[in-house]
């Protein structure tokens, strides 16, 4: 594909438009321009770059280099046909009316063609015209967008520096009766400042003295539920010193029993002796008694039960030396068993008794340390909170006397306010002024308003200008391209043009070589069928004379047959002459049978003449359907079917 555009590029520059090419390539860069010229150098002066069977054969082309192929192909075929419609001129014989006719409408299409040219010339002139005066209506454009842009610009700077002037005079006007009533105002606004402050400040304290007020009825509920638990925790211990005289009245009756029982135990004793040895070993482990009431009961409880007990096992060994001297009666045993049961179910009760007794007096004694230790500590709360409640009558005392005076201060703080609300209304009538002046600014304002708008006006009229330039714009610009549009028809008619010339060129081209190879076909065919015609009759003679010899040999041996010779010789020669005519071959059938077509042409050759003219028609470019050539058209099938 590359050796078919290098070599398309070459004879590009040798054609008849190469001025158009050489501009074409000077528009690009330069880097571009040397490579083109460089591949140009090589086409020109180098021999190498050739398109050969080879190099068609190992070529592998997508669509477009087959149609250049096959371009180049009937390129070739046609410049083969004209070189020898050229060599042949001479012997050919055409009509020179037909030529005459050809060479009219080639000058036809060459005079359409020319006129075609002028008039895109003439097209391409004024396009140029009208570019330029797109070009300057767009600049005016362009210029006139500016000035109206600055002229919008300048107003709205006259507006704003006419509303700075007007804010400026405004205020030095206001400036000194400003300053004057800032003077009567400042101690004014530092007596408010001094007695919103002192405001502040009294809320803020009697906001703390709400909290200390509320902390104090706080700490008083406190101290009353103390009290109350107090008075509750008294009732108690009076309910536990009725229990303890009531244990005691018990613990009372208790030791009487006790003293009963031991002086049936001295009874006993009397009656059984005791053994000194046991009484030792009991007494070492009694326990120390204490200095405490109820220490002394309990030892005395505990001693008493140890002596019981210290009597039962007396008792017991003395059943037992009893029950073991058989000397004694029975009578007494049976007294001494049941005393010893008595005894032994008394001293069970009074070991029970002890128990609970002893668990009694241990609840009570923890329930009298707890009740001590509650006395003392209520004691030590009522005495702190006697002394907290007498500070705190005095705090709230001195709180009354700060409310009061907070009180007073804040009606000296409400006749301040009256005096502060009369300032209030002066100001505000101080302002009604202001207001009335603000009413001249409004006016002032309103009739600049005005200018504005007046301003507004020329700028729409200016807008309005500005419009109508680019609705003339555009139409010069659609004018432009309607002239663009014709200019590129006009080129595309002139294309067809010179490719309708080209193809009636390479048409009478073609129809000329095929003329003259009819004539040289046809003197050809003539010259050997003449000879064709010559060895037959040289054979026909040799024939006859072969068998007028062979029958002449047969008329001396058998006479009576003359009369059969004839017809016999006859026939042999129309078989004979008919075999060698089958056997000719046909391709000199049409040959001997085109000179009797020339001579007369009959309908059946001038149809496949017109028929081969139509495709060879057929496969010219669509383009050729053109009104200006049907004419020439119509004229080459009339010259195609006369031959």
């Amino acid at each position: 594909m590359k050796l078919l555009i290098t070599l398309l590029l070459g004879a590009a520059v040798q054609c008849s438009n190469q001025e158009k090419l050489i501009k074409r390539i000077q528009s690009l860069n330069e880097a571009a321009q040397t490579s083109i010229m460089t591949v140009i150098r090589e086409v020109i002066e180098g021999q190498s770059l050739v398109l050969n069977q080879p190099a068609m054969e190992n070529l592998s082309l997508d669509a477009n280099g087959k149609h250049v192929v096959r371009l180049v192909e009937e390129r070739d075929h046609y410049w083969s046909l004209w070189t020898r419609s050229e060599k042949s001129a001479v012997e050919a014989a055409v009509s020179t009316a037909e030529i005459g006719r050809l060479t009219a409408s080639l000058a036809a299409s060459k005079d359409q063609i020319n006129k075609l040219r002028q008039e895109s010339d003439e097209a391409a002139e004024l396009l140029r015209k009208l570019k330029t005066e797109f070009e300057c209506k767009n600049k005016q454009y362009q210029e006139l967008s500016v000035k109206s842009q600055d002229w919008y610009s300048k107003a709205q700077r006259v507006s704003a520096y006419r509303d700075e002037a007007d804010a400026l005079r405004e205020r030095a006007e206001r400036a000194e009766y400003a300053e004057k009533e800032l003077r009567s105002l400042r101690p004014k606004l530092d007596k408010l400042d001094f007695y919103c402050n002192r405001v502040k400040q009294l809320e803020e304290d009697k906001s703390a003295l709400e909290e200390t007020k509320k902390l104090v009825e706080g700490q008083l509920d406190r101290l009353q539920q103390r009290h109350e638990q107090l008075s509750e925790m008294e009732a108690e211990t009076e309910r536990y010193r009725h229990e303890i005289t009531n244990m005691s009245q018990m613990l009372t009756t208790a030791n009487n029993q006790i003293k009963e029982l031991i002086e049936e135990n001295a009874a006993l004793q009397l009656s059984v002796p005791s053994s000194t040895a046991e009484k030792m070993d009991f007494n070492e482990h009694q326990p120390f008694a204490r200095n405490s009431l109820s220490d002394q009961l309990t030892n005395h409880v505990k001693s008493k039960n140890i002596k019981l007990e210290l009597e039962n096992r007396r008792l017991q060994a003395d059943l037992e030396c009893l029950q073991q001297s058989p000397s004694k009666s029975s009578a007494k045993d049976l007294q001494f068993e049941e005393r010893l049961k008595t005894m032994k179910m008394e001293n069970s009760q009074l070991a029970s008794s002890r128990n609970s007794l002893q668990r009694q007096l241990e609840l009570v004694k923890q329930d009298l340390e707890t009740l001590q230790r509650l006395h003392a500590q209520l004691n030590d709360d009522k005495a702190v909170l006697g002394s907290s409640v007498e500070e705190l009558k005095v705090y709230n005392r001195s709180l009354k006397d700060h409310i009061q005076k907070q009180s007073n201060e804040m009606n000296l703080m409400e006749e301040k306010l009256a005096t502060l609300t009369v300032e209030h209304t002066e100001l505000q009538d101080d302002f009604q002024h202001i207001f009335q002046e603000n009413d001249q600014l409004k006016n002032t304002n309103n009739s600049l308003v005005r200018q504005m708008v007046d301003l507004e006006v020329e700028l729409k009229h200016k807008l309005e200008r500005i419009a109508a330039l680019e609705a003339e714009h555009t139409t010069v610009y659609q004018r432009c391209e309607m002239l663009y549009g014709m200019n590129t028809r006009l080129d595309s008619e002139k294309r067809a043009e010179r490719e309708q010339y080209s193809n009636l060129l390479n048409q009478y081209n073609q129809l000329m070589a095929d003329s003259l190879d009819d004539t040289k076909h046809f003197h050809e065919n003539e010259k050997m069928y003449m000879e064709k015609i010559n060895e037959l009759q040289r054979l026909k003679e040799k024939l006859e004379e072969k068998i007028l010899a062979f029958y002449g040999k047969g008329n001396n041996s058998t006479p009576s047959k003359k009369s059969k010779k004839n017809p016999l010789s006859a026939f042999t020669f129309s078989n004979l002459r008919k075999s060698l005519m089958k056997s000719t071959p046909e391709k000199e059938k049409p040959k001997a049978t085109e000179q009797s077509d020339k001579e007369t042409p009959d309908a059946g050759s001038i149809e496949s003449d017109a028929s081969s003219e139509e495709v060879f028609l057929n496969q010219l470019p669509s383009e050729r359907e053109d009104s200006d050539f049907e004419g020439d058209y119509v004229n080459l099938r009339n010259y195609g079917a006369r031959r």
